[in-house]
């Protein structure tokens, strides 16, 4: 599986620490030690929570590629540049040379993502390949529930826990493939094995031929798992394989 983007790392850990330096940065101008927390705490203003609080939420968000980060890299790079005007203005501790100029490193690495080609997937989180589950190759049989009814659609080529793909065969090209269309919504089961049967709402995906290896199938993407199907789903394909 490949990994995620560097540049994602990368803003993380800077966000991070831009979040943790007000603090620090307090307590080295002012002298204080670890026990002295609270003296501290109050010496941090209005526009520096703004400022921790911005930059933890976008650390976060860049560790996920979140498509929060459209409204939140911007939402830092205006709350840091008024809480540097601020002291600028008012401070005492820093020159405003000093200010500016970090005002500006601040701005360029923040925004920095905007400029970079994996800025897309922010846009189109579907491509995060980092967190695309593990794809379990198990032949299990599909039911699509209509009221009291059971039909059998046929066997998964695989499962992972937010999806299946499955494999066409004769019965199923006759008598479903037509009545499905991509984007629908079916409430089936899953027998996993005699003692997993899960069953959930799912959303027709795709409809693909054989490529290489894969066969030519259906895919669907469960819909609202509850946690307990979820957790019987996960521990089932683990178990299995």
């Amino acid at each position: 599986m490949r990994e995620r983007p560097l540049i994602y790392n990368g803003l993380s850990l800077f966000n991070f620490i831009v979040a943790i330096a007000i603090p620090l940065q307090i307590a080295l101008i002012f002298k204080h030690g670890p026990n002295e927390f609270n003296y501290i705490l109050d010496k941090i203003t209005f526009t520096n929570w703004i400022v921790m609080i911005t930059c933890a939420m976008s650390s976060v968000a860049f560790y996920h590629a979140h498509k929060s980060l459209r409204f939140l890299i911007p939402l830092t790079m205006v709350s840091v540049f008024i809480n540097n005007l601020i002291i600028a203005r008012y401070g005492m501790d820093f020159s405003a040379e000093t200010i500016f100029f970090s005002t500006i490193i601040f701005l360029a690495i923040q925004g920095s993502l905007f400029l970079a080609k994996e800025s897309n997937l922010i846009r189109n989180q579907h491509m995060r390949w980092w967190l695309i589950p593990k794809r379990y190759p198990i032949h299990s049989k599909v039911f699509l529930i209509k009221g009291e009814e059971k039909i059998l659609l046929g066997e998964t080529y695989d499962i992972s826990t937010t999806g299946l793909f499955l494999k066409y065969d004769a019965h199923f090209k006759e008598e479903h493939v037509p009545v499905l269309t991509t984007g629908e919504d079916l409430h089936i089961e899953v027998d996993i094995d005699e003692h997993a049967h899960i069953i959930s709402d799912a959303t027709v995906v795709r409809k693909s031929l054989a490529k290489g290896t894969y066969p030519a199938g259906i895919g669907m993407r469960f819909k609202d798992l509850s946690t307990k199907e979820y957790i019987k789903l996960n521990s089932a394909l683990i178990m299995a394989h």
